[in-house]
């Protein structure tokens, strides 16, 4: 299936996930090396079958595509990961981003430098990762980024870890809660209610929190092969 991008690419992903009577198995993701993302899926009669989702290659974008402008001036970095001493002071954090089906911040470090955290969509859990750094502090960003708020961020990175993670336990037992209604609203062909986002919302802080407050994380698998 070819898509526009390799948000279109999740996107689609999630709602073939919320599909009365379909299970998704597994699932290869391979769109940060340019490459497709491949489900395993079985529907409530035990067939199993295989969808691939595929972004236009690298450097043909889709029509329309084009990276995002943040405004503000550029930020030149000093090598891949420091940006130089006179602009720490110019460059507001914490700042939120979503590369590909991936969360990733911005912040400081104890010291006062700069360090990005990347979501590891295998464990749930963020990991120190500045190899970003240099792309999401430009003017424009690349066109596999977008800027998030930090509501957005919060539920950009609850929906990856509730579509990627399995687990047992008062974390997942939300995530099943949030599953259904939207899967119950699917079902009656309807959009949810003011009041469901909201309350799926409060969940999705909730969730983030309880993630926060657990530095080891939670016992889980993910979908991913």
């Amino acid at each position: 299936m070819q898509v526009g991008s390799a948000d279109d690419a999740y996107r689609a992903a999630a709602q073939l996930a919320g599909t009365p009577g379909l299970e998704v198995l597994s699932a290869d993701d391979r769109l940060a090396q340019g490459g497709p993302l491949d489900m395993q899926v079985r529907t409530s009669d035990g067939t199993v079958g295989a969808v691939s989702m595929m972004p236009p290659l690298p450097g043909m974008p889709a029509p329309g595509a084009a990276g995002t402008s943040r405004g503000g001036s550029h930020r030149k970095l000093d090598g891949p990961q420091q940006p130089l001493v006179e602009d720490v002071a110019e460059i507001p954090t914490p700042q939120y981003f979503k590369c590909f089906n991936k969360t990733y911040k911005v912040d400081r470090d104890g010291d006062g430098n700069l360090t990005g955290f990347l979501l590891n969509v295998r464990t749930g859990q963020f990991e120190e990762n500045s190899a970003h750094l240099e792309k999401v502090l430009q003017d424009e960003l690349p066109s596999n980024f977008r800027a998030l708020t930090e509501s957005e961020f919060i539920a950009e990175t609850e929906r990856e870890r509730a579509f990627y993670l399995r687990g047992e336990g008062p974390v997942f037992a939300l995530y099943a809660t949030v599953d259904g209604m939207r899967k119950q609203a699917k079902e009656e062909g309807r959009s949810l209610t003011a009041q469901e986002e909201s309350f799926i919302a409060s969940v999705q802080r909730r969730t983030f929190g309880m993630w926060e407050a657990q530095q080891a994380g939670f016992p889980c698998t993910s979908i991913l092969a």
